[in-house]
């Protein structure tokens, strides 16, 4: 991929270096505003708590961004500063060429979160029963499915409603078992169900999907991937 082939738009998450190229501050986000050449291009520059944070030129800069469900790693140097139609820019220079990690739809995270699950019944709905219950914890996640490691065995076919917590957002969905297996690990639990996605908000996707990347972004920091 090259720079001139990032949209317009693309949202982006990145981090500034100080000159012993340590990370300094948070992780920022920001947005392509365009590109100038295949090694020039114009971003955003980051806000933190309402405040426009100070760069200076000649900073590196690492950005990170998705696209069509790959991961990209673009090293830069702020080359300029510049204010245009009251949008405070940052001119960034390729450093390195466009790094990809990803090539899956989706990244899958091995990570384990508490998980609570319940079978959608209709009919023990309408008889006024309670739903069965479940509770287990994932082995991977990511924004269009998860891996959950159970007690008890949950057949293929089941749409379930499932709640966890990713970082500190509380999330609720609805998933359809895809896959049910043994589990032999000398441990508690003894199933392991594959879910795929089925039904869940925009915003939630979203909160799974930047838990993910930030988790990623670690491991990439330490070689990992």
């Amino acid at each position: 991929m090259k720079i001139a082939d990032i949209p317009i738009g693309k949202r982006l998450e990145i981090e500034l270096f100080d000159e012993f190229d340590e990370r300094a501050g948070p992780v920022f986000a920001s947005k392509v505003e365009w590109v100038e050449d295949e090694n020039a291009i114009y971003i955003s520059a980051p806000i933190y708590e309402n405040v426009l944070v100070p760069v200076k030129v000649g900073t590196n800069l690492n950005a990170y961004f998705v696209h069509e469900g790959n991961l990209y790693l673009l090293k830069t140097v702020i080359l300029d500063r510049e204010k245009r139609d009251n949008i405070a820019l940052l001119k960034l220079k390729a450093r390195e060429e466009i790094i990809k990690f990803q090539r899956r739809r989706y990244f899958r995270l091995e990570i384990e979160l508490p998980v609570k699950l319940w079978e959608l019944d209709p009919l023990a709905e309408l008889q006024g029963r309670e739903r069965k219950f479940f509770k287990g914890i994932t082995r991977n996640i990511s924004g269009g499915g998860l891996s959950v490691l159970l007690t008890e065995e949950i057949k293929p076919e089941k749409l379930l409603e499932i709640e966890l917590e990713v970082g500190k957002r509380h999330i609720k969905f609805v998933g359809k078992v895809v896959r049910s297996e043994r589990f032999e690990n000398g441990k508690a639990f003894k199933y392991e169900i594959g879910v795929d996605i089925k039904k869940i908000k925009d915003q939630d996707r979203e909160a799974i999907i930047k838990f993910i990347f930030r988790e990623q972004r670690k491991l990439i920091k330490k070689g990992l991937i």
